[in-house]
C-alpha cells in the first residue's frame, strides 16, 4: 500500500508539472484565450503606417540611388566631402531597404513570422543602418569644421576623414550589437502572438510530459 501511495503521489505530482507548462504556453485545454487587444489587430492607423512608410520607401530609394550611383561613377572627381557623402548614402539605403520593408510587414502580420535567427539579424541591421547615418553625418560635421579652421591642411584632412568614417562604422557596430544578443522571439502568455523584442533571458526550467 506505501509503494501504491508514493506512486499516485509521484503521478499526482507529475500532473500538475504538465498542467503548469500547458498554462505557461498557454495549450491547457480549459485555457481561455483572451480577445487581443486594437493595438494589436490590423487597424485604420496600421493602414496608415503602411502607406506612410510606402512613399517614403519609394522617395528614399530614388533620392539615395541616385546619389550612390553619381558618386561611385565620379571616381576621378571624388573628393574628401564625396566619400563621406558615399557612405552616408549606403547608411541610408541600409535604412531604406532594410528597416521601411521590416516596418512594414511587422504592419501587415501585427506579429513576428519569420523566427529567431531573422529577428537577431534584422533588427541588428534597422539599428545599424539608424546609428550609421548618425555617425556618418557627425563626421561630416567634424570635417566642414576642420576645412574651416585648417583650410590649407589638405593631406592630414585626408587621412582624418578616413579614420573618422572608419570609426564610424565601428562604433555604430558597437551600438548595433546588443540587438542580436538581447533580442529574441516570444509569445506572451495565454496568446499565440509572438513577437521581437528586447527582453532579460531568464533561466526557466520546464518539465516535459510525455
Amino acid at each position: 500500500m506505501r509503494g501504491g501511495g508514493e506512486f499516485a503521489e509521484s503521478c499526482g505530482q507529475r500532473a500538475r508539472m504538465c498542467l503548469d507548462n500547458s498554462t505557461l504556453f498557454g495549450f491547457a485545454n480549459n485555457t481561455t484565450i483572451p480577445e487581443l487587444p486594437k493595438d494589436l489587430k490590423f487597424n485604420n492607423n496600421h493602414l496608415v503606417v503602411i502607406i506612410v512608410y510606402s512613399i517614403l520607401f519609394v522617395i528614399a530609394a530614388i533620392g539615395n540611388l541616385t546619389v550612390f550611383i553619381t558618386l561611385v561613377r565620379g571616381r576621378h572627381r571624388k573628393s574628401r566631402i564625396s566619400l563621406m557623402i558615399t557612405h552616408l548614402s549606403v547608411a541610408d539605403l541600409c535604412v531604406t531597404f532594410i528597416m521601411i520593408p521590416l516596418e512594414i510587414g511587422w504592419r501587415i502580420t501585427i506579429q513576428w513570422l519569420a523566427g529567431n535567427i531573422a529577428c537577431k539579424f534584422l533588427l541588428f541591421l534597422r539599428a545599424f543602418g539608424l546609428y550609421l547615418s548618425s555617425n556618418v553625418l557627425v563626421c561630416v560635421s567634424v570635417d566642414r569644421y576642420f576645412a574651416i579652421l585648417h583650410p590649407l591642411r589638405v593631406n592630414d584632412a585626408r587621412r582624418r576623414g578616413k579614420i573618422m568614417l572608419l570609426i564610424a562604422w565601428i562604433f555604430s557596430f558597437i551600438c548595433a550589437l546588443p540587438q542580436g544578443l538581447f533580442v529574441w522571439t516570444g509569445s506572451k502568455r495565454t496568446r499565440l502572438l509572438y513577437t521581437c523584442s528586447q527582453r532579460i533571458k531568464k533561466n526557466l526550467k520546464l518539465n516535459t510530459c510525455i
